[in-house]
Order: C-alpha cells, then structure tokens, then sequence
C-alpha cells in the first residue's frame, strides 16, 4: 500500500476517534434536552441539526479508514459512507442558510411567521432524505475507486450528471444567500451602532451570529475548493493529503474550535459538567404546616 494511502487511513481513523465523542456530547447538551435554555431557542435547535450532519462525517470518517487500511470496500459500505458525507455536506450549506435567517430576524426584529422557519427546517431533511436515496440508487452512478477513497460518478447516468450541476448551483446560490444575509446583518448593526450609539442587541446573541458566520465561512470555502480544485490537487499524490486536511477540518475540528472556543458555558458543560447533574434538577422541601406535612418539588 502507498504511503500517502496508509497516512490518509491513520488521519481519518484519528479525527474520527478523537473528534465524533466530542461532537456527540455537543450534541447530547443542545439536542437531548439536557438543558432547557437549549430547547426554548431555535437557534440552538438549527445548530443542534448542523451538528448532527457533522456526527455523520465523523461515523463516516471511521469507515474511510478501514477501508483504506484494510484495502477492502467492507462490502459496499465505505461507499455508502462516501455517500452520506456528501449528502450531510450538501445539508451542511442548506442549515448555514436557515440559521442565518433566524439570525437576521432576531437581530434586526423582523418577525417571520413561525411555519416558515420550521418549514425550512423540514425541508432540510426531505434534502437530505432525497440525496440518500437518488446517490443509493442504480442510477445515481457513484462509485468507489480501486484505492478505496476516491470518489467517481458515471456521467452516462442521468442522476450522476443532475446531481452534479444540483450541487454547483446550489452551493453557489446557498453560499450567496448566506453572504448576503450576514452583510445586511452587519450593515444593520453598523446603522444601528452609528443611529443610537449601541446596537441593542445582546452579547449572547452576537456570539450565536458569530460562530455562524465562522461556519458559513468555512462550509463555503470548502465547496469552493471542491468545485475548482479536487482534480488539480488530487492528480499529484502529496497535494491530495493537502486537500484531505482541508476537508478533515471543516467536517471534523471547524465546530469544535468555533463552537467550543467561542461559547464558554457550552466548553464548561460538555467537559466539565458530571453527567448526572446535566439531568433534570429536582429540589424536595418538605414543610410542616398545620397538621399534614406537604412536599414541594422545584425544577430549575
């Protein structure tokens, strides 16, 4: 086996190990309902979604591994893992969307009618339940190479050349909806800053507007490097590892650092917080008044 195959095995089968526990404890405190302050916000539940997308690549990424150490497609399912990252990533551009939109309304105040935000969430995945089942399919022509990492699509079948230009056009429209929602955003805060002299808006609502930003920036970056620079960079054997590690960061390392980094009291609950006290609170007190004792539970 070649040198770089046996490098890009151990990358993957390493980010996957180290980061998906991590992703998933993320998850568990935003998505299980470990915490309420979670739940009542939808940003945090769209953020809950984009994470989720990413525990995939992360599963994934550990059969990308074995296949290549193994030299061995496990019986079609390293392609099938191929195929739920690229569906995840495709997901990936579409929740950057929405969660700008729910950082446009409640920066700027604007209100929208609550079936469209969660209409657009549902949309999201009947996405990526359509991408699995067309790239599944006969006629999506995806296949795995000889080397057991590279991916190619049969251009004679006519889900194959469909989901190619669906993919460029989308990311294209995607990224450009997102880049012009957070420039309108900033232009806003900025008129508002300059009107008032503050923005009024909340630090922890600037954070949220932030980290999305970060990961749009990211997410769009990797598209971009897909569409105009896969084939350059994976003809040469060296520069391949170089694209695999800009892919490797975005899906794996990208919201740990972004999320993590920028959002103290997440850090502290998903590395510090015991398990047991990230369940629901309960406080007992008992009092005596008059002749019956009564019992008081308190949630918090």
């Amino acid at each position: 086996m070649q040198v770089r195959l046996q490098i890009l095995g151990w990358m993957h089968l390493v980010s996957s190990l180290i980061c998906t526990p991590i992703l998933l404890r993320m998850c568990y405190v935003r998505v299980l309902l470990a915490y309420q302050k979670y739940r009542r916000h939808e940003c945090y539940r769209i953020i809950a979604q984009l994470l989720i997308f990413h525990v995939f690549c992360g599963f994934d990424y550990v059969f990308y591994a074995l296949g290549i150490l193994l030299d061995h497609d496990l019986f079609g399912i390293v392609r099938g893992a191929h195929i739920i990252t690229i569906a995840s990533f495709c997901c990936l551009l579409t929740s950057d969307t929405i969660l700008a939109l729910n950082r446009f309304q409640i920066l700027t105040q604007f209100h929208t009618p609550r079936f469209i935000r969660v209409g657009l969430q549902i949309v999201l995945w009947i996405e990526f339940s359509v991408l699995l089942i067309i790239l599944f399919s006969p006629f999506g022509g995806v296949h795995l190479a000889a080397d057991q990492y590279t991916i190619t699509y049969d251009s004679s079948r006519a889900f194959s050349w469909i989901f190619d230009y669906f993919r460029f056009y989308s990311s294209v429209a995607l990224s450009s909806c997102s880049l012009t929602i957070y420039v309108v955003i900033l232009l806003f805060l900025g008129y508002r800053k300059y009107r008032f002299k503050k923005t009024k808006t909340s630090k922890a609502e600037r954070s949220v507007a932030l980290q999305a930003g970060l990961t749009f920036l990211f997410n769009s970056f990797t598209a971009w490097v897909y569409k105009y620079c896969y084939l350059f960079l994976m003809e040469r054997e060296w520069t391949s590892i170089v694209y695999v590690c800009e892919q490797m960061m975005n899906f794996m390392y990208v919201p740990l650092i972004v999320y993590l980094l920028l959002n103290r009291k997440l850090r502290r609950q998903v590395f510090f917080q015991p398990q047991c006290t990230i369940m629901i609170k309960r406080l007992v007190v008992f009092t005596t008044k008059s002749s019956t004792p009564s019992v008081r539970v308190h949630q918090y």
